[in-house]
């Protein structure tokens, strides 16, 4: 599809625009109408409606040479529909791979319509149902002749701007278009597809919220400036639904990258804070304070800064307060760190460490390697802890 759509645009550019004055006059009349349409006319009549129902008549009297939609199916089981006696087993198996990619971008897709949907009707999206109604929507269409489908952003956006407010909405708009495919079937198939690319036009400016776009733009956020533009231009190269992939690449890449860095604090003991009565000196203690999730990405840091401190340590706290999250590769750095410790005869207590954190640390067995003693509620525990072990030994 991308290469498909870069070829298209390279071609544009070796051999030029050419321009189709008819077909331009429709989609400009249509984008009009929708802009000049009164409002209170719009609760009777959408704009929408309105527009592709004046650019037919011009077409019908005009007759001028555009692409028009075309022949309109009048029966709902077409010869080229789904037929069980045509599944084989070696079909099924080279289909399944692409199915899955196109049910992983029709999720993503109607997911980013609900939630578009809801912002602009301020009701929040019920995932599961919408993912339900989806699928089992998607069983049932290729019984029809039907393809995939998915929640479309323009046409929900559209019919919300014509007034709709419940899910009837769909139901409807299925039955009024059903209809008119069997009696209006003939005319509708003389509608100029520029006169739908003008309502989709004024649909895709109209959805946008511009004032948020403003404010992205006037906080100068690199991130989410980023993302929108990248996703805007591979939809406007290529398609929403490869767009949506791109964007959702780009926002885990960023993601990434952003979240790439562990903070990392190392202090000494400093009784007179510590607020406790502490009979050992502690000079060889030393307290880690780490912030940051701790991944594949950020788990080196805390070697290189374990690398400058003094080989006599006696005891280290990490105080892990600040870690949301650690992943395999974090744990077995871990791993490393408690032998290369244990082998300097260095007494290793944790503090603080979040839920999460700790689930990982007993999947892996962590906490028995290291010992369930060393674990401590915060930093304060740990030390009392300490002053106790580094007195007895």
């Amino acid at each position: 599809v991308g290469s498909s759509a870069l070829e298209k645009l390279f071609s544009y550019l070796k051999l030029g625009f050419p321009v189709s004055l008819p077909t331009v006059f429709f989609g400009i009349l249509v984008v009009v109408i929708m802009l000049i349409w009164p409002k209170k006319w719009g609760e009777y009549c959408p704009s929408s409606l309105a527009g592709i129902i004046i650019a037919l008549i011009c077409q019908l009297c005009l007759n001028l040479p555009v692409h028009e939609v075309g022949t309109i199916p009048s029966t709902l089981f077409p010869e080229a529909r789904l037929s069980f006696s045509s599944l084989h087993l070696s079909t099924i198996t080279q289909l399944m791979l692409p199915a899955l990619s196109i049910a992983a971008l029709g999720m993503i897709e109607s997911l980013l319509c609900g939630a578009s949907a809801g912002k602009m009707k301020n009701e929040k999206l019920n995932a599961d149902r919408e993912l339900m109604a989806q699928g089992i929507g998607n069983m049932l269409i290729p019984l029809f002749g039907g393809v995939p489908a998915t929640a479309a952003i323009a046409r929900t956006s559209v019919a919300i701007k014509a007034g709709g407010k419940t899910r009837l909405v769909s139901v409807f708009h299925s039955i009024v278009i059903l209809i008119s495919m069997f009696l209006l079937g003939s005319l509708m198939s003389r509608i100029p597809l520029s006169a739908l690319a003008g309502v989709l036009m004024v649909t895709a400016w109209r959805m946008n919220d511009w004032q948020e776009i403003k404010t992205l733009f006037h906080n100068r956020v690199k991130t989410n400036i980023s993302q929108y533009l990248i996703t805007m231009c591979a939809t406007v190269v290529f398609d929403l639904t490869v767009a949506i992939v791109i964007g959702v690449m780009v926002s885990i890449i960023l993601f990434v990258l952003n979240n790439s860095h562990l903070h990392i604090e190392v202090r000494d003991i400093d009784k007179d804070r510590v607020g406790k009565d502490l009979k050992h000196h502690h000079q060889k203690t030393r307290i880690m304070y780490l912030s940051g999730p701790i991944f594949f990405g950020t788990q080196e840091q805390m070697t290189h800064v374990l690398d400058e401190l003094d080989d006599s340590l006696e005891a280290i706290v990490f105080s892990m307060r600040g870690v949301p999250s650690i992943d395999d590769s974090g744990i077995h750095e871990f791993f490393d760190i408690v032998d290369r410790l244990k082998a300097q005869n260095c007494i290793i207590k944790f503090s603080g460490v979040q839920e999460e954190v700790m689930i990982q640390f007993k999947r892996n067995h962590f906490d028995e390697y290291v010992g369930k003693e060393s674990f401590c509620w915060d930093a304060i525990m740990a030390l009392e802890a300490l002053d106790q072990e580094l007195i007895s030994a």
